[in-house]
């Protein structure tokens, strides 16, 4: 099959981060790996795996970065993007935190922060249009004062209902149609005398496990797709894990057992006392057996074409991976100026 390695300078994410004054704390993951996810979505735009009918994976290391790439792709126009694994709706879809923000304002309109952000979304053309007759005024205090009133005469959850069905005709992609269907599902389970506040409270905690169909691109960990098998399989953050230096040295028996500890000894110390080394050198070696049965997973998953996406700039803290990735690619030296050709999602080894 097809392999390649492709580098993204970490510089190219930070170029869009500096023109945002307020950075959300849910978002810093999805910064962190913009410029990885950017690169997939090169990929994708250059292979269209979906159109040609490949099966194609995300593999990650953890789960948070599987939804903050997820989020970047959907948010970025690759809308056919499932995260394998238990989701909550309110922060994986924009529709459903629209929509929870659209409650918050209504339960407080001095939380002018969930009303601002949902006057730029599409959610507020439906709550504008949906005025009384005759009344032509769509200011927020007129769209505010309409919709409380409507709370009051059916209840929150039908109110929601209300909302899904306008989205469902404007959002016609898979995934949209996916949460609107889950939000509504909630909203049919739930009675009309529930509290706003509870509503908003049970919406914001909406879970569902998602499981990728066809005609979707899955991401998950590398854990996860053990046994599994996909035509395309992308490989954004291998040279995030491991590398560094452990706190604590174990000292383990021959069945592996734990039979003492001490704080990390410096080099000095474990040169002088051999016993300290040779157990020094027993947890090294761990980890990095630990790292290559990671990495034989994540490299074993496609059938067709494997993309390892890397950073160009070394990390600070060391990471075998990477260099066993690197020093495994034909005329590939970190440190000198070849750093592969370009391409249109990157430069490749």
């Amino acid at each position: 099959g097809y392999w390649a390695v492709l580098l993204v300078s970490e510089a190219e994410g930070e170029e869009d981060e500096a023109s945002d004054t307020e950075t959300d704390p849910g978002e810093a993951t999805g910064e962190k790996f913009a410029a990885q996810a950017r690169c997939i979505k090169g990929v994708l735009d250059r292979v269209q795996p979906l159109e040609n009918g490949l099966s194609t994976a995300i593999l990650v290391r953890k789960n948070k970065t599987a939804e903050a790439i997820a989020q970047w792709l959907r948010a970025n126009g690759v809308p056919q993007v499932m995260v394998e694994g238990v989701a909550t709706l309110a922060v994986q879809s924009p529709i459903v935190a629209a929509v929870v923000d659209a409650l918050r304002w209504l339960e407080s309109p001095a939380c002018t922060l969930a009303a601002g952000h949902v006057r730029i979304t599409p959610l507020w053309n439906v709550l504008s249009q949906t005025l009384e007759k005759g009344e032509t005024n769509a200011s927020p205090g007129a769209v505010w004062r309409f919709w409380r009133r409507r709370i009051a005469n059916v209840g929150s959850p039908q109110v929601t209902l209300e909302w899904c069905s306008a989205l469902s005709i404007v959002h016609r992609e898979p995934y949209a149609q996916y949460c609107l269907h889950h939000v509504s599902q909630l909203a049919h389970q739930s009675t009309s005398s529930q509290d706003l506040h509870d509503w908003i409270m049970a919406l914001g905690e909406l879970e569902v496990r998602e499981s990728a169909a066809a005609g979707f691109i899955h991401v998950m960990t590398i854990h996860k797709s053990k046994g599994l098998g996909f035509d395309v399989v992308l490989l954004p953050d291998l040279d995030t894990g491991g590398g560094g230096h452990d706190e604590i040295l174990i000292r383990r028996d021959e069945k592996g057992c734990a039979t003492g500890c001490l704080s990390y000894p410096p080099r000095w110390l474990s040169a002088f006392k051999p016993t300290i080394h040779d157990v020094c050198y027993v947890q090294k070696a761990n980890q990095d057996l630990e790292a290559l049965c990671v990495l034989y997973v994540a490299l074993t998953r496609a059938k067709e074409a494997t993309f390892v996406i890397m950073n160009q700039e070394k990390p600070r803290k060391a990471s075998p991976v990477r260099d066993w990735i690197l020093s495994a690619v034909p005329d590939t030296d970190p440190a000198t100026d070849n750093q592969g050709s370009a391409t249109p999602w990157g430069s490749v080894v």
